[in-house]
C-alpha cells in the first residue's frame, strides 16, 4: 500500500482497521503531531509476536550484512501495529528491498512471521529512537484487546467482542 501511485502525494497514513476504534479522544490530531515531532513512525501499544522470530532475526541479520546495515535488535515486545500513523517515506526504497529479500525467503509463508515483527525490524534498522513514539494518552480498541488511557498493556474482553459484533 505504501508505495502505491496514487498515494504518492501524501507525506503520512493512519492504519486503523475495520474493527477498531477510539475509546476515548486523542489530545491532538495525531498527524499535527507526527508533523511538530518529526516522526516517522507513531504506535498505541505493544505485544508480544514471537511467530518466526530466529528464522527473521537470521534473514535480517544476513541481509543487514549485506547492505552494511548494523545487526537487528528484534525486541520481545513489538509495536502492535493494527493502529499506527507513519511517514509514507519510511516504507520505500530500502525498505522495499527488506520486504523483498523476507518474501523470496518465504518466511511470511513458511513461519507465519507477522506484521508487527517485521515492522519491529524496520524501525530498528531504519528509524532513529528520536523519530519514533508511543502514545498512550487515548483509549483504543482492536477487536477484544482493549487498551485503556496510559495503560501499556491490553485486557481481553472476548465475552462483551462477541456480544456487539
Amino acid at each position: 500500500m505504501q508505495n502505491h501511485p496514487a498515494l504518492q502525494a501524501f507525506e503520512y497514513y493512519m492504519r486503523f482497521d475495520d474493527d477498531s476504534r477510539f475509546t476515548t479522544s486523542p489530545n491532538q490530531d495525531l498527524f499535527e503531531q507526527m508533523r511538530e515531532k518529526n516522526l516517522d513512525y507513531m504506535y498505541r501499544a505493544s505485544l508480544i509476536d514471537s511467530w518466526g522470530f530466529n528464522e527473521l532475526k537470521n534473514l535480517v541479520d544476513e541481509f543487514s550484512a549485506k547492505n552494511g546495515l548494523p545487526s537487528v535488535k528484534i525486541s520481545e515486545m513489538q509495536p502492535y501495529n493494527n493502529f499506527h500513523v507513519s511517514r509514507f517515506g519510511l516504507w520505500r526504497d530500502r525498505v522495499t528491498d527488506l520486504f523483498k529479500y523476507i518474501d523470496e525467503a518465504r518466511l511470511f509463508s513458511k513461519y507465519k512471521v507477522g506484521d508487527a515483527l517485521v515492522h519491529d525490524v524496520v524501525l530498528d534498522l531504519f528509524v532513529p529512537t528520536e523519530k519514533k513514539q508511543k502514545v498512550k494518552e487515548f483509549g483504543y480498541r482492536h477487536n477484544f484487546h482493549l487498551f485503556a488511557p496510559m495503560k501499556d498493556y491490553f485486557h481481553f474482553e472476548v465475552d462483551r467482542w462477541y456480544r456487539n459484533k
